[in-house]
């Protein structure tokens, strides 16, 4: 999901550029603190602990709102765009789409 937001040409280059200057800052702390990525290697804890840390910095906090939103857009969206797979974010929500669905040649960065 998030490689179609990436290429969709309308993106604000502002959100780009937050979303890549805070993934390195994370992944620096994380580096700082521990020695290690962040990835699966980390504990939940450990993980948690982090994120609490990193939201507190301007652009770690931006980041992690920025991040939910693509989140919260992925699980629900439309699943052409790359997220909701099988649909299960409209199964959890019990929400039923308007259909037909519109093929995946018709995404709306593409019309």
């Amino acid at each position: 999901f998030l490689r179609g937001v990436f290429m969709d040409p309308k993106m604000d280059p502002a959100n780009k550029q937050l979303m890549i200057d805070g993934a390195k800052q994370l992944q620096a702390l994380c580096m700082r603190e521990t020695g290690q990525r962040f990835d699966g290697r980390l504990g939940h804890l450990q993980k948690e602990r982090l994120l609490r840390q990193f939201e507190q910095d301007e652009l770690g906090g931006r980041f992690l709102g920025k991040m939910l939103e693509y989140l919260i857009e992925g699980l629900l969206g439309s699943p052409i765009y790359g997220g909701n797979r099988g649909e299960v974010g409209w199964q959890w929500l019990n929400h039923s789409p308007g259909y037909p669905l519109p093929p995946a040649d018709k995404k709306y960065y593409e019309l």
